[in-house]
């Protein structure tokens, strides 16, 4: 039994590598970002808050969610 569900849970996990891989990408990317936006000012930081907020909008109006994900089946 206890080897049975050793099994089960190497299929469950068959990709985690992948996936562990590609988090510790984009977070190594993420920090790499983190002078440039430590160098800006407060008012360049709220200008930078008003550029996401926009390119958020901008990208669900395309038909995409703020998850990158389509919104039509």
């Amino acid at each position: 039994m206890a080897q049975q569900l050793g099994s089960f849970e190497k299929i469950l996990r068959v990709g985690e590598g992948r996936r562990m891989k590609r988090l510790a990408d984009q977070a190594a990317y993420i920090t790499s970002l983190e002078p440039e936006f430590e160098a800006l000012s407060d008012e360049e930081l709220a200008g930078k808050t008003v550029e996401f907020k926009q390119r958020r909008c901008g990208r669900r109006s395309s038909g995409r969610s703020a998850s990158g994900s389509s919104t039509s089946s």
